[in-house]
Formats: C-alpha cells, structure tokens, sequence
C-alpha cells in the first residue's frame, strides 16, 4: 500500500512521489483507519500541507498584490461585505499613501519595523493621530489576509504599538451646533436646504439616510420615517452602515407637518431629489449650501453630522430613555439581558408621546417653500434670509 502526492521541484516544477504505507498483504498489513492515519503523517513530514511550505510558495507576493486580493475580496464576500464607502476610503488610502510606500515590498517583509517608518512619513506629512491609526489598521488587515487553506495567517504578526510610536488619538475633533445655530441656519434657508436641516436635526438621521429616504418609507400622515436604504455617490443602495440602521425613526408633529407640505402631492420617488429623480449631491450640498451658510453665520465648519450629534445631546438633556435614543440614532443596543428584553421602541404610541415631549430643541422656522434653479442639470437652495 503507498500514498502518492506531488512535491515541488528546485527548478519550479512539481514531481509525483510515492511513499510506502504498510505491506500489501501478511504481517504488518494496518487497517483502513491506520493506513489513513500513516499517509498523513507521512506527508506531514514531506511538509507538503504545512504553512513553512505554503509561505516558501508566496514569498514573492508584494503588498501591493496582496491588497488588491484584500479589497476585492472585502466588497464581494458573503460574510460582512464592506460598504461601497468603505471601499472607497480604503482604495483612497492605498492609492495615496500606502502603496507609494510599501508597494513593491514583500508581503512577508511587512512587519513592526516596516510600520514604524511608514508612521513617522505620515506623521511628518501632517497628518492626524486618528489617520495614522486607521491607515495603520489598514496595513494590518492586508497582511492578516493572507492566509492559507484552512485559514490560518501565513504570516502573523504581534503588533507593537509601543515600539511603532503609534500617536495616541485624544481630543477629537466631533463638532456639533447649538439650539441658536440650528435655528439661525433653518431660517437662512428655503425649500430643499431647509427641509432637510429641519429634518436632520429633529431626527438625527444620517445625511446618506436622509437622501435615500423614498416618499413610500414616509407614512400617509408624516409621523414616522422607515430607514431601509440611503444614498451614495448620487445612487441609492439598500445596504445601510450597521443591521441596527435599519429601523422607524419617529418624527415631532411640527416637522411632520412641514414635512408634509414638503412633499405635497407626490405618491413616489425619493423625498430630496434632483429634476431628473435622482438623490441630491452630498458634495454639493456641503460646498453650495452648508458650508458658504456657515461662513454667513460665522459658525465653526463642519459637515451634516454635526445635526447628528446635536439631536443626541438634545435627548440626552431631556433625559430620554437610553433605548429610544439608540433605537432612533440606530446605534447598538447593547448585549445585557435586560437589553434584549426591551422592546420600548417598538411601542408605537410611547414613542409618538416621547417625541412629541422631548420637542426638537430649535424653533421652527416658517413653512414657505422656495426653490430657485441654477442649471440645467442641477437644482439647487439658495441661502435667503427667511
């Protein structure tokens, strides 16, 4: 009895070998399960399956080849798939600093003191702790992608922070607005632009969740807002950022009456859309709108998030319940028994209570809907004074 199987040649070729088992017949012939057991032992010892053997056959894989693998892999699998934002934000990086650097280098060669000099070019090039640490992790997740058959990292690596003088993010910069700012840059607007402020701040929505919003996730009489899609790079996509994003976002009697008169007649399409129906520019409207807005009223730069957080800081001030609070933001509701036993956000009439108490923490501005067009491809609000 024998077990063939094929080991590489010097030369790059591959040749057929085979290794006697046990005797045919007569003494020393083993059983099936014995006779199974000594093959692989014997080709454990050829080194044939062995991770020494696969990484001899892959040392000359660059970094660059191996990200490429990485990031294909990342958007199609079925586990998890990246976002196309993710995506993009990672192809940005690898093609502005990490392949410049660490292209050509082997795979195999990346290691602490690798990551070490890439750390001081980035931070010589001005850039924050927080980017140097998320392109760092983007280094990390490319060499912990190559793995061999059954999983496992052909080359692990144990990370030293202390040894890289990896900069330690502290004071991040997460901007928010007042109640007064809120207000002032409602009543500067008209039409879309107001629209959607109103409702960015009242909601807490996410700027992408509030382009990709379709008039049929708003309910017939305005109050609630299903969140099952939103926009990207002027497309609208079902994947949102995390399973919890998907939720009922309950919305204040005031902004759903403004909301209403917003979208008027319309029974389809998208809530905040171009003539053409397609999802607002997100570019757009930081540079054309919120961003000159600001500059106006003298307020500090910053993007829509900044709603975001103020619609958090406003519930947390009025002492909401920490699971309405995430059941409307769509963060994490936590793993504790008692998490998992709360089901008050899908009480329907304490959750139209609640917000109707909680109010929105700005004044509303007056319901005139205005919209002046500035191109033949594009519809855009211009900031006037209410």
């Amino acid at each position: 009895m024998v077990v063939r199987f094929r080991l590489d040649t010097p030369n790059g070729g591959r040749k057929l070998v085979a290794e006697k088992v046990c005797p045919a017949s007569g003494s020393g012939l083993l059983t099936n399960a014995e006779q199974r057991r000594r093959a692989a032992e014997i080709i454990a010892a050829a080194g044939v399956n062995s991770t020494a053997q696969i990484r001899e056959t892959t040392t000359s894989v660059t970094f660059a080849t191996q990200a490429e693998r990485f990031l294909e892999h990342s958007r199609t699998r079925r586990r998890k798939p990246v976002s196309p934002a993710t995506y993009d934000s990672w192809r940005s990086c690898l093609d502005k600093w990490l392949l410049p650097n660490l292209g050509q280098m082997l795979l195999a060669d990346i290691n602490n003191g690798t990551l070490k000099e890439l750390v001081n070019r980035l931070v010589d090039a001005g850039l924050s702790a927080k980017s140097v640490n998320t392109y760092s992790g983007l280094v990390k997740l490319v060499v912990a992608s190559a793995i061999d058959k059954n999983g496992e990292q052909l080359y692990p690596r144990k990370w030293n922070h202390d040894f890289v003088e990896m900069p330690v993010v502290k004071n991040q910069r997460r901007p928010t607005f007042t109640s007064e700012q809120v207000t002032a840059m409602a009543r500067k607007t008209v039409g879309k632009a107001r629209m959607l402020m109103v409702l960015a701040a009242s909601t807490g929505l996410r700027l992408g969740e509030i382009l990709g919003l379709s008039i049929a996730d708003v309910s017939d009489d305005r109050t609630t807002l299903t969140i099952c899609q939103q926009a990207y790079r002027c497309r609208v996509s079902d994947r949102l950022k995390t399973t919890n994003a998907h939720r009922v976002v309950d919305v204040h009697p005031d902004v759903a009456a403004m909301l209403n008169q917003f979208i008027g007649g319309r029974k389809s399409g998208l809530v905040f859309a171009t003539r053409r129906g397609k999802p607002l520019s997100q570019s757009n409207l930081l540079h054309r709108c919120l961003y000159p807005l600001q500059a106006e009223l003298k307020i500090a730069k910053c993007g829509f998030h900044a709603f975001r957080r103020f619609r958090a800081t406003w519930l947390r001030k009025q002492r909401t319940q920490e699971s309405l609070i995430k059941a409307w933001l769509g963060h994490s509701t936590g793993n504790t028994i008692t998490d998992l036993y709360d089901r008050t956000a899908t009480d329907v009439e304490h959750c139209k209570n609640v917000v109707g108490q909680v109010g929105i923490g700005f004044e509303m501005p007056s319901i005139v809907l205005s919209v002046l067009k500035n191109s033949d491809t594009e519809t855009r609000e211009v900031a006037v004074a209410a």
